[in-house]
């Protein structure tokens, strides 16, 4: 091949990839990745020892919404609001992709109290530093008194949650004692004839 013929092949190859990752109407999304996190996150901070005792830091932004629909985000009413949201650390296209966070809450709307909640992970970290992982796979009742801030409004669907937790060596996976700090700022739906994902 001659070097004509490389570069007219490196050029198409580019050309190619460029229309691969930008096969949406509109340009800019790539792949529906902006469709799938347009209704925000839910950002998770871990602190501990690793199963093999050394100490590690984490934080680990859980962004997409899965495909399946809002149920995923969304909101009830049975006097209380009961919200339940679930978000990917990677798009995804099915709600069993193994790399997730969610929450389900009840709350007072009217007092802005949250009421009773719980919350549940299963996710990998990764250490660089050693090459070395292990997984977290974890799900644990939220005391209200640990909550540091809730704050949903009707008008917008805007949702902000976050409370920090300590979690003692048998009660989570790595083995050792862990905090765990969640910041949730997303948007959630009411369903006018559909499903509603969580239960409490």
């Amino acid at each position: 091949m001659n070097r004509l013929t490389k570069s007219v092949a490196s050029v198409m190859l580019a050309v190619s990839a460029l229309t691969f990752f930008s096969c949406d109407d509109d340009s800019t999304n790539v792949i529906g990745l902006n469709d799938a996190a347009q209704y925000g996150k839910i950002t998770v901070k871990l602190e501990g020892k690793r199963p093999d005792g050394v100490d590690f830091t984490k934080k680990i932004e859980f962004r997409f919404m899965p495909e399946e629909g809002p149920q995923y985000s969304s909101i009830s009413y049975d006097g209380n609001a009961y919200f339940f949201v679930q978000r990917h650390h990677g798009a995804v296209n099915e709600s069993h992709n193994d790399n997730y966070a969610g929450f389900n809450l009840q709350a007072d709307v009217d007092t802005q109290t949250p009421v009773t909640g719980s919350f549940y992970m299963y996710t990998s970290v990764i250490d660089e530093d050693d090459n070395v992982y292990f997984y977290l796979n974890d799900e644990f009742t939220v005391d209200m008194a640990d909550v540091t801030n809730f704050n949903y409004s009707e008008g917008t669907g805007k949702l902000k949650y976050s409370f920090t937790t300590q979690l003692d060596a048998n009660s989570n996976s790595t083995g050792n004692d862990l905090t765990v700090t969640v910041e949730a700022n997303v948007n959630v739906f009411e369903g006018l004839n559909g499903n509603f994902g969580g239960n409490l």
